[in-house]
């Protein structure tokens, strides 16, 4: 080998080339193949499930989560299965409610086709002007537009739940104190959780179709990606963007504790996320926020 140097080079040079390839791919490919393969169902419809139903697909999660829900003054309101809500996944959405201070939690696992899978607890108040809270400790970071009448904090991963709701406790006694009282929480009516869920969604689907994330196919009665939401979806999920977004929760939620004086980011950020189970399950976490 007479110059080992540019022999080295070659081979840097082909390990980036490699690598262009592979995240070409990425880039490039997957969004046409979500586009071509993803929907969402336009006529949504939940149905009843029950919490074994949960715990068979989730195991000890569920177990877990339905005891530190229940020491925290959560009543069980329904558990619903979406009946072909996303195309290629299933999951089931467990409501729970605290009557006192009208605080709703839902519990969402959801898993793939090829068997990926996704656990998220989010705690929802709504209030009087139709505006609302959501403190989740979500690993899958939704790729859809913000609700632009909702406010929400990301706790990556945390599973310490009376940590998750102390916090959003104090951001919603926040929010009635600066109301100057004005402001009072609402629940979904009592027996009407699977119409409740199916007008959230559907809401939900009207914001992405406005921002030009998705199309309704009205002959299939089916949502599609466009173009635009099929590349974004994807890109939010992978460098730069997952690290841009992600930094920028971590941003907001420091806000948030150091103005209710709540502690560390690390107390309530414990893992590193998201983005493994694809764009296919963003649904399930995005529509209940």
């Amino acid at each position: 080998m007479r110059n080992p140097g540019l022999w080295l080079l070659a081979v840097v040079l082909l390990w980036m080339v490699l690598w262009l390839v592979a995240r070409l791919w990425v880039y490039l490919w997957v969004p046409i193949r979500i586009r071509r393969r993803q929907t969402v169902a336009a006529d949504v419809r939940f149905g009843p499930a029950e919490m074994s139903d949960l715990v068979n697909q989730s195991g000890h999660w569920a177990v877990d989560t339905a005891t530190q829900l229940a020491g925290l003054g959560f009543n069980a309101a329904a558990h619903l299965r979406a009946e072909g809500l996303v195309s290629d996944v299933d999951g089931v959405t467990s409501i729970w409610v605290h009557p006192a201070p009208a605080d709703v939690a839902h519990l969402v696992f959801a898993r793939t086709a090829r068997g990926m899978t996704g656990e998220t607890v989010s705690f929802r108040t709504e209030f009087s002007d139709g505006t609302s809270l959501t403190t989740s400790n979500a690993t899958i970071f939704s790729s859809w537009v913000a609700d632009p009448k909702g406010e929400v904090v990301m706790c990556l991963g945390l599973g310490k739940l009376d940590r998750l709701y102390r916090l959003h406790r104090a951001r919603a006694e926040r929010r009635v104190a600066e109301s100057g009282g004005k402001l009072r929480a609402v629940l979904p009516e009592a027996g009407k959780e699977a119409e409740y869920l199916a007008s959230r969604s559907k809401e939900r689907m009207a914001q992405q179709v406005a921002s030009g994330y998705y199309v309704l196919d009205e002959t299939a009665r089916v949502y599609r990606f466009t173009w635009k939401g099929a590349y974004l979806s994807v890109w939010k999920r992978f460098w730069p963007l997952k690290q841009i977004l992600a930094a920028r929760r971590q941003r907001t939620l420091e806000q948030v504790l150091r103005e209710l004086g709540l502690g560390h980011r690390h107390e309530y950020w414990p893992t590193r996320g998201g983005g493994g189970a694809g764009a296919t399950l963003s649904y399930a976490v995005a529509s209940k926020r």
